[in-house]
């Protein structure tokens, strides 16, 4: 059975020996013989004491010249502690190069760091300042969304500015992608804290004068026995201005698993807080267990979405949310099958009618992970990683994938301190 991979104050869950007679929406066919063109860009811990970063993780955003910007979990200045916001750029002869923006706990020499630890989630405005969270530390000790300021002279540093440290009482633990709204305003979601320490959706403000950002929790999780808990994943848009997003717990529990298994929910907004909840679906064993991946929505409204375990076999599922008549859903999925198909669906990313993911395992090494695609009714492998000698290509693809030009880019966990790679579809 598929475990994914650890995360920063993961709950181990136990997963009913429960599974049914499912009718997919997919056909699941193999084509891991015409494997796209692999590329590591960039290993990390390259430079001593990893201070170039180590273990990447999050999105990555590219800017108007062609520069990749990420975040590691860990390394930079404070060696293997605090992470890093990294920038990696172009030669004109091939190949890139790597550049630390930003090394977290830098400021207060590595004691500890107030400008918040274990960074992801990062998006990039039409100015090009960077805006991110972090998992933990900062102010308050609960995480931080914070930005990254260009410097006004070429080859000068980067400024961070915390934008907002978390209490426990207005959230705890971000770590998902942030998204703006056209005012300019933040949303993103926190793993725990809120009212009931299980987590919250929360609306970030940019100050009309001044320097002050001010939160909005829009939600907070925990407030009926059916509802999630631990959203885990950001939140997505549709047309109307609501909110959609899964959460790690929650839902309709089963047996001695009465926290249940995760929900889908949309948020409505209204003429005050907190935003109006709908739980649109809930996770059962037969169905998968715990989503941790954000959704995708496209323009009929269908929600789209992974799940890293299902059903006795543990490999996973992609499903889709078709929206029916008087507000209910139809739940379709695709199943993973392990090796070679790949396990454990880590990020679903849409572009027009076609699909792209990871898996965290699963293809030709069962523990290495792959990169998939979904057209129509057929998924197929474009790559499986260890497919080189000593896993020189890397592995165990973690984080969403970002589309620029003809290829696709993501970060991977096994190279061995991680990568960023580049993926050429064939």
């Amino acid at each position: 059975m598929f475990t994914p991979p650890a995360r920063p104050s993961s709950i181990k869950t136990a997963l009913l020996a429960v599974i049914g007679i499912m009718v997919t929406l997919f056909a699941l066919v193999n084509l891991a013989s015409s494997q796209a063109q692999e590329k590591v860009l960039y290993a990390f811990c390259s430079a001593p004491n990893c201070a170039d970063g180590a273990t990447p993780q999050g999105d990555l955003v590219f800017d108007k010249q062609g520069n990749i910007y990420g975040t590691t979990h860990g390394g930079g200045a404070c060696g293997q502690g605090y992470g890093t916001v990294f920038e990696l750029s172009p030669l004109p002869g091939g190949g890139w190069t790597e550049a630390v923006l930003h090394s977290f706990g830098a400021s207060a020499n590595c004691q500890n760091a107030p400008d918040g630890a274990d960074p992801s989630g990062l998006i990039l405005d039409s100015k090009g300042n960077l805006y991110g969270v972090t998992f933990s530390q900062g102010p308050n000790g609960h995480g931080t969304v914070f930005e990254l300021t260009p410097p006004s002279v070429q080859g000068g540093d980067w400024t961070e500015t915390v934008l907002w440290g978390f209490n426990y009482h207005d959230g705890s633990e971000p770590q998902s992608r942030l998204i703006f709204d056209a005012s300019g305003n933040l949303y993103s979601t926190t793993t725990a804290g809120g009212t009931l320490d299980m987590g919250t959706v929360f609306q970030l403000v940019p100050p009309a004068t001044g320097t002050q950002w001010s939160l909005n929790t829009l939600y907070n999780f925990g407030t009926n026995s059916m509802d999630g808990s631990q959203p885990y994943a950001g939140v997505v848009f549709d047309k109307a201005g609501n909110l959609y997003g899964t959460t790690l717990f929650g839902g309709k529990g089963i047996g001695y698993h009465q926290q249940g298994w995760g929900i889908v929910y949309k948020l409505t907004p209204g003429s005050e807080l907190p935003w109006s909840e709908s739980i649109l679906y809930w996770f059962t064993p037969k169905t998968g267990v715990n989503p941790q991946s954000e959704l995708a929505i496209d323009a009929a409204g269908n929600l789209y979405g992974a799940v890293p375990e299902k059903g006795l076999t543990g490999d996973g599922a992609v499903f889709r949310l078709a929206p029916q008549a008087g507000g209910a859903y139809q739940f379709n999925e695709l199943l993973f099958t392990g090796s070679p198909n790949g396990a454990g669906p880590e990020t679903i990313l849409l572009q027009g009618k076609t699909f792209y993911g990871t898996t965290g395992a699963g293809g030709v090494d069962q523990y290495a992970g792959t990169v998939f695609e979904i057209n129509g009714t057929t998924e197929s492998v474009l790559y499986s990683f260890c497919s080189l000698p000593n896993c020189a290509d890397g592995g165990g693809p973690y984080g969403p994938l970002t589309v620029h030009g003809s290829s696709l880019f993501g970060v991977g966990t096994l190279n061995p301190y991680g990568d960023v790679f580049e993926l050429s579809p064939p």
